[in-house]
């Protein structure tokens, strides 16, 4: 139905050499709504999460639209200006699916800001990767600042939503920034793949004290 989420999950798992034991299109959802939702207040990507007790239930929802334009024109074949916004949903949404069933399996806690920061992470990684496996080796210029310096945010946002955007959007160009400084610029895959991993496997607190002090060394 949608080979773009099984293959960005499939990119994830390996950057993070990390298993959920279950895969995002078989909890694929195009069509939640309600009968009396306005259909322009429904976001085109969704991760919804529904706790009973102990149990957790998934569904990751793509809206029809998203998931058509994806079919006409794929990122992960040919990555430009027009399907840049449609890559970056998929790879939120997978990113956010993945984050919270690696945790589940390890009954530890996410919380919605660590979520967003890693989705941030995802986005800014998989762009670079598809680019430059497309560009033959070149990554792509102004990457960064596409993704943390135009930042735009839904007006009809709570201050609590929109401040936790800001500050996983502001996290997250600061430490991607630095993988560029530290690993990117030198080609040093390996490295970059082991503070990845290690990133990834923190605790939020321990994650935003290690983005801490990348800022203050810079």
């Amino acid at each position: 139905m949608a080979p773009q989420v099984s293959v960005i999950q499939h990119h994830l798992e390996r950057i993070y050499a990390i298993d959920p034991g279950c895969r995002a299109e078989q909890f694929l959802v195009t069509d939640p709504l309600p009968a009396n939702t306005p259909m322009q207040n429904v976001p085109e990507e969704q991760l919804l999460v529904c706790e009973e007790g102990a149990e957790i239930g998934l569904g990751l929802y793509l809206s029809a639209g998203l998931l058509g334009r994806l079919r006409k024109d794929d990122p992960l074949t040919r990555l430009h200006d027009g399907n840049f916004a449609d890559l970056c949903l998929v790879i939120e949404g997978v990113s956010h699916f993945l984050c919270v069933a690696w945790h589940a399996s390890r009954d530890r806690p996410v919380t919605c800001l660590e979520l967003e920061l890693q989705a941030e992470i995802d986005k800014y990684i998989l762009a670079l990767l598809l680019a430059a496996r497309q560009g033959h080796g070149r990554a792509p210029r102004g990457l960064h600042g596409r993704l943390f310096g135009q930042f735009h945010l839904a007006p009809d946002l709570d201050h609590a939503t929109r401040q936790r955007y800001h500050r996983a959007n502001g996290y997250a160009a600061t430490y991607c920034a630095h993988l560029e400084r530290r690993h990117l610029r030198s080609g040093g895959v390996r490295a970059l793949l082991r503070e990845l991993r290690r990133f990834y496997r923190l605790q939020q607190h321990a994650k935003l004290g290690h983005i801490k002090r990348r800022r203050q060394s810079h």
